[in-house]
């Protein structure tokens, strides 16, 4: 049962409650969700499991979509590649499509800001590379 991807959209829901952000539910839960988040269909399941926790069963969570994400990728829950692409497009395969779109927009605060810290390590990476040339 935990190699199934499919799990990981049903553990979301079942980890998680409407105290995900204010109760602090990701990080005590980190250990195991890395065991069983092997690998980018996991990762995505799982944001498709956040995306019911929080499109239907608790849409007053929708404002918080960036910050549940933030917490996700500091916490090395999903990938970079992943999140980018989950953050792309609207999808109907765990919820409407509306709502799909709503939750995505409120993500556009995470997106943008994983956008400018991509930007930001690639200056840095170029500005390492120019001092080594010296």
């Amino acid at each position: 049962m935990e190699k199934k991807h499919r799990t990981l959209t049903v553990l979301a829901q079942a980890l998680f409650d409407e105290g995900i952000v204010t109760k602090k539910q990701i990080v005590p839960r980190v250990a195991m969700l890395k065991k069983m988040i092997t690998s980018e269909k996991h990762e995505k399941a799982f944001l498709g499991g956040t995306e019911r926790l929080v499109g239907v069963d608790h849409p007053e969570l929708i404002p918080a979509v960036s910050t549940i994400l933030l917490q996700y990728y500091q916490n090395d829950l999903i990938e970079e590649a992943t999140l980018k692409a989950w953050g792309s497009k609207a999808s109907k395969k765990y919820v409407d499509s509306k709502i799909s779109k709503q939750v995505r927009k409120s993500a556009e605060k995470f997106m943008q800001w994983l956008e400018t810290a991509e930007s930001e390590e690639e200056e840095e990476d170029d500005d390492d590379e120019e001092e080594d040339d010296e």
